[in-house]
C-alpha cells in the first residue's frame, strides 16, 4: 500500500508537469499573434490621423494680384482721374509725347516704355499760370511739370529692368552731368526704382520713380519734394480700382 501511494504521487506529479508545459506552450504561441495585431493597429493609426487632419485643414490659396483697370493712358480724360493723386496744386492735365519727359536720344534705355505707350500725362503747377511745357521761370520762381506714364508691354517682351533702371544719366542743356544709381524698394505686388533730387533738364531738380509689376510700368516725374512714392501708391489705387 505504501509503494502504491508513492507511485500515484509520481504519476500525478508527471501529469502536472506536462499540463504546465502545455499551458506555457499555448501562451507562448498565442503571444506573437497578439503582438502582431497591436502592431497592425499602431501602423494604421497615424495614416488615419493624417488623413483626418488633411481633410479638416483647408487648402491654402494664394491671393491673386489686383487686376489693372487702367494699364495705359491714351486720352487727357484718363489723365484727369489721376490729378489728385499727383499731390500738388496743378492745372488741368494734357496728353503729351513721351519725349517731353525723357529724351530718347539721352535715355535710349527707356525706348521700350515709349514704344508701349507713346504719350503721357502732363500737369503744369498752378503757380506757373496757364502755360505749357516741361518747366521754366526765373531764378526765384522756377517750376517743373509733373508727368505720369503708364505702359503695359506685350506678353512676348521681357521687361528689361536691368537695362532701364541700372543707372540714370542726368543732362542739363544737353550736356551730361553724371550718372546716379536707382534705389529700389518693394511696394504692393511690384518694385519701385527711385531717384530723388536729381538734375533732369534745365529746370528745378526732379524726383523720378518707376513702379514695375509684371508687364506694367508706372512712371512719375515731379518736382523734388519726397512724395514720389506716395503719389505712386495713390496712382496704383486708382489704376486698379
Amino acid at each position: 500500500m505504501e509503494l502504491l501511494g508513492v507511485g500515484r504521487i509520481t504519476v500525478l506529479a508527471t501529469v502536472g508537469i506536462l499540463a504546465l508545459s502545455g499551458c506555457q506552450g499555448t501562451e507562448g504561441g498565442a503571444a506573437p499573434a497578439v503582438t502582431s495585431s497591436a502592431t497592425a493597429v499602431a501602423s494604421t493609426a497615424p495614416e488615419a490621423t493624417a488623413s483626418a487632419t488633411a481633410a479638416a485643414m483647408p487648402e491654402e490659396t494664394e491671393q491673386p494680384a489686383a487686376a489693372w483697370s487702367i494699364s495705359s493712358i491714351g486720352a487727357a480724360e484718363e489723365c484727369g482721374l489721376f490729378t489728385d493723386a499727383m499731390l500738388g496744386e496743378l492745372n488741368a492735365p494734357r496728353l503729351v509725347p513721351f519725349e517731353q519727359a525723357f529724351s530718347l536720344e539721352q535715355h535710349p534705355d527707356l525706348a521700350q516704355l515709349s514704344a508701349a505707350a507713346p504719350e503721357l500725362c502732363n500737369w503744369v503747377p498752378s503757380r506757373a499760370g496757364d502755360v505749357e511745357g516741361t518747366g521754366g521761370g526765373g531764378p526765384d520762381g522756377k517750376w517743373r511739370s509733373t508727368f505720369l506714364h503708364i505702359a503695359t508691354l506685350p506678353g512676348s517682351e521681357a521687361v528689361d529692368t536691368a537695362t532701364m533702371f541700372d543707372e540714370f544719366e542726368s543732362f542739363t542743356e544737353g550736356i551730361s552731368v553724371g550718372t546716379n544709381p536707382y534705389a529700389t524698394q518693394g511696394l504692393g505686388d511690384g518694385t519701385v526704382y527711385l531717384l530723388e533730387n536729381k538734375t533732369h533738364g534745365e529746370t528745378v531738380p526732379a524726383d523720378i520713380c518707376h513702379y514695375v509689376e509684371g508687364q506694367t510700368v508706372v512712371t512719375i516725374v515731379r518736382e523734388t519734394d519726397g512724395q514720389c512714392v506716395a503719389a505712386l501708391e495713390q496712382v496704383l489705387t486708382i489704376a486698379k480700382s
